[in-house]
This record gives structure tokens, C-alpha cells and sequence, in this order.
């Protein structure tokens, strides 16, 4: 498929062979190896290609335009150099990782380049017949007249390359607010000016758009700027769909007081302080026992609530979870715990209840004794801290069925250390 056949991409969430390239921002960028078995062929043989991508396997991948899995191989059979192209559709990207193939030769009269063709069969070699001796009383030929020369040919430019459309057709339950173009050339997450002017395209419509020449990638955004869509275009007209990418987020007041202020902001704005407005507004609260639940673009935020005695519940960086129809993210608000002593301080924002914690010295071969007792849990948006004398620990703590939530190993403690689990 060429690159500038259309496709369809890419949707952040999501279920990366049905979502057309919604994601959400990745943390780091993914590690995207691809490779030819030979890196040199003859024309007319064939080679493997070969990918992995780590790190962001939940995306859509495409290697020269055909969605393919995370990782893979592929037979190719070039009848040219060819440089083949696999794409990541992770949001902070596009990723790119390319591998060339150099072809060798030319192919000879009567071959065939295609790599399941026979070998050509051999000819006779015919006898040719030697060339007369003029007698010597025969005259010289006469002199012909040389042909003209050909006619020179056309040296018109080819037509320049036309701007294309693209339908984006909205069904991701979010109000699209800006749409931005880029190509390959620019810095991943440097978008260039939004197309849509002020307007908006709503839940369950389209709008078509012209995309410049060398634009090969749009970006969608909702109202607060938050990316949630990507697609990658082509030079006929298409569409590109963006799919769910509402969570919801439901708030469980377990503190035992009323809570006052709500704050929900992308990751990592609430760690830099930056906690914007409060999303109960001038006169709800949030009783003891009761619930409240926000839709929100399913991407990874800072939360904070505040009780009306002035307690406060924070917790950072929390993903999202998406699918086809919007998912739940129960955050549960429990009773003010007592403050936390102890140099080494674990704070759980996984989301699920700790129940064993293991920390032991890493010269040590076994795990030893579960550092939290036998009844004792550590909830989501809990801390729990130990006093350990200076040395050098491997860490682990798992949930309730002993599955493993986070695992360190030879981690330095020599002053106070924050062990967070997200």
C-alpha cells in the first residue's frame, strides 16, 4: 500500500485494532524495533521483515499503511530499493521506525521478477550464417542517408500534487474542539494551527476537511485541550472515525464528612500545583455516603477532594480505562488516616487494595515476613510508612490474591523515600 493510499488509523484508546487511533499520553514513547533478515537482495528474491513494538502495544501499528499486530514478520519481494515504514499511533507521537531494503542487479532478458517464477529455460543456440565475402568485382554499397534525429521529448513539469479531503466523523462521546494537521518532518506533538476556526464538531457528527499537501496527520482535541484522537491521511478522499473516549468518574464519599471541593485535572498539572476550578461549582457538595459521577476524556489526571473541616484526599497520575462503551473509575474517599511516620512512606494510587507488603535487605534470598500484619490494608489514596535503617532493600507489594502490584530491587535508602505505586 502506498503512503499516501488512505488509511483509517489510529484512535487513543482503546482497543487499537477496532479504534481508529484514539490514545491517551504516554509517559514515555514506545521502544519500536524493525529489521530486514537481508538487508541486501538480488531483484527478484524476497526477505523478511521483522517488528516488535514494547510499550505501547494497546495503539494501533501500521507498517506502509497496513494495520498489522505489535509484533511480526512479513515476506517482501522489491523489484526496487524500498524503505518500508512502521508507524505507532501512541498521542505524543506519531512513532516512526524505518528499515530499507537495497536491490541488487538488473534483470536479465526474459526473467521474471516475480519470486515464484520458474527459471527461464534454457534456448538452443542456433547456428547463424557467416557473413558473404563481397566479390572482388562487385561495386561498394552506396552511402544511405543517416535518419533524422527524433523528435525532442515533452519537458512539461508533472502536475503538482492537489490538497485532499478528509470526512472526520465524531463518535467518541466528546465535543471536538480543535483539529490540527502535521507531517512527517515536524517534532512528534508539535501540531500546527487548529482547523476548526472557533467551531465545533459535536458527539455523532462530521465535518469534512481539506488537508494540505505534505500533511499526513491529524490531531483532535477536546475543549481543555486534551488530544484524544489521531489519524493518518491519504491523497484520496476518505474518512477517519474516532471512537468512545468518555470515562467515568465516580466519586464514593466514605470520609464520614461532607466534601466541598472536586478538582480534576490531566496529569501532571496537579503535582505542579496547577489544580484549576472546582468542578462541584459555587453551592453542591457531596454528603457522607453519597456518590457523584463525572464523564471525562479518558486520559490520565491528578484528583483532589477537599472535606469541609479542610481535610484533603489527593491522588496523582490516574489512567483512565476506556472501550467500546465508557468505563468506570471508582475513587473512593475513606476516613482521614493518621499521618505517616517513617522513613520509607508507600503510597498506594494503583487504584486496588494492598494487602502484602515485602521489604527486605537485597543481599537477603527470601522475601521474609509481610510487613503490614495480618488484617491490615493499604486502600487506594492510602499511605503507610516504616522506619528501615540505611541500607540497600528489594521491595514488593501485592494485592489481595498475592498478584504483584510493584517490584523493586536493590533500591538505596538512606534518607526519607517515597515509594509510590501507580
Amino acid at each position: 500500500m502506498e503512503r499516501h493510499e488512505l488509511t483509517a488509523l489510529l484512535s487513543i484508546a482503546v482497543v487499537a485494532a477496532l479504534l481508529l487511533g484514539c490514545g491517551f499520553l504516554p509517559t514515555t514513547a514506545p521502544e519500536i524495533q524493525l529489521a530486514s533478515r537481508e538487508a541486501t537482495v538480488a531483484r527478484g528474491e524476497c526477505t523478511i521483515l521483522e517488528w516488535v513494538v514494547e510499550g505501547a502495544e494497546e495503539y494501533p501499528v501500521f507498517l506502509n499503511g497496513e494495520e498489522v499486530d505489535s509484533s511480526g514478520w512479513k515476506q517482501v519481494c522489491p523489484d526496487e530499493t524500498t524503505t518500508y515504514e512502521l508507524v505507532v499511533g501512541a498521542p505524543g507521537g506519531p512513532y516512526e521506525e524505518r528499515a530499507t531494503v537495497v536491490v541488487e542487479g538488473e534483470p536479465g532478458p526474459g526473467v521474471s521478477l516475480s519470486p515464484t517464477s520458474p527459471p527461464p529455460t534454457a534456448m538452443a543456440a542456433t547456428p547463424t550464417t557467416p557473413p558473404s565475402v563481397p566479390s572482388p568485382t562487385t561495386p561498394p554499397p552506396t552511402p544511405t542517408t543517416p535518419p533524422p534525429p527524433p523528435a525532442p521529448t515533452s519537458t512539461s513539469p508533472p502536475p503538482a500534487p492537489q490538497p485532499y479531503t478528509l470526512e472526520l466523523i465524531n463518535q467518541s462521546g466528546i465535543t471536538i474542539c480543535h483539529v490540527r494537521f502535521t507531517d512527517p518532518s515536524q517534532a512528534p506533538g508539535s501540531w500546527g494551527d487548529d482547523q476548526l476556526g472557533g467551531s465545533l464538531i459535536g458527539d455523532g457528527q462530521s465535518r469534512t476537511l481539506e488537508v494540505p499537501v505534505g500533511r499526513e496527520y491529524v490531531i483532535v482535541e477536546d475543549c481543555q485541550g486534551i488530544q484524544f484522537g489521531l489519524c493518518v491521511m491519504s491523497s484520496s478522499p476518505q474518512s477517519c472515525t474516532i471512537y468512545n473516549m468518555v470515562a467515568n468518574l465516580v466519586l464514593h464519599n466514605h470520609s464520614g464528612q461532607i466534601i466541598s471541593y472536586v478538582y480534576i485535572v490531566p496529569s501532571p498539572e496537579g503535582t505542579n500545583g496547577n489544580w484549576g476550578d472546582d468542578q462541584l461549582g459555587a453551592t453542591e457538595t457531596v454528603a457522607p455516603g453519597a456518590t457523584r459521577t463525572w464523564a471525562i476524556t479518558a486520559t490520565r489526571y491528578d484528583l483532589r477532594a477537599v472535606g469541609e473541616l479542610g481535610q484533603e484526599w489527593t491522588v496523582y497520575d490516574v489512567e483512565m480505562p476506556t472501550g467500546m462503551s465508557p468505563q468506570s473509575y471508582d475513587w473512593v474517599i475513606g476516613p482521614v488516616a493518621p499521618p505517616v511516620s517513617g522513613n520509607l512512606v508507600l503510597t498506594n494510587n494503583s487504584g486496588q487494595t494492598i494487602c502484602y507488603v515485602y521489604i527486605s535487605l537485597s543481599t537477603d534470598t527470601v522475601w521474609g515476613s509481610d510487613q503490614l500484619g495480618a488484617g491490615e490494608t493499604i486502600g487506594p489514596g492510602q499511605s503507610r510508612g516504616w522506619e528501615v535503617p540505611p541500607d540497600t532493600y528489594d521491595l514488593k507489594a501485592e494485592d489481595c490474591s498475592h498478584n504483584v502490584l510493584d517490584q523493586r530491587h536493590n533500591q538505596s535508602i538512606a534518607g526519607p523515600f517515597q515509594w509510590t505505586i501507580s
